[in-house]
């Protein structure tokens, strides 16, 4: 959660175009692994560890509704 709050953009990226990652995380919501089984594999510790070297990147903000009076 932490890596996803210093850059969501990449956390998101990497989750939609890594079929891997996906099936991880669906994996993990489905209750059949867990954050430690997943970080257990080599190539998830060494991405993360890769992750949060980066520079924190703020999330990309939408434009907000004009409000109504």
């Amino acid at each position: 959660m932490n890596l996803f709050a210093r850059n969501p953009g990449l956390v998101h990226s990497a989750l939609t175009r890594l079929p891997p990652a996906w099936r991880r995380l669906d994996a993990s919501i489905a209750g059949h692994t867990s954050v430690a089984g997943i970080m257990a594999t080599p190539l998830a510790r060494s991405a993360t560890a890769l992750a949060t070297r980066l520079p924190p990147r703020p999330a990309r903000t939408l434009p907000h509704a004009p409000v109504q009076s």
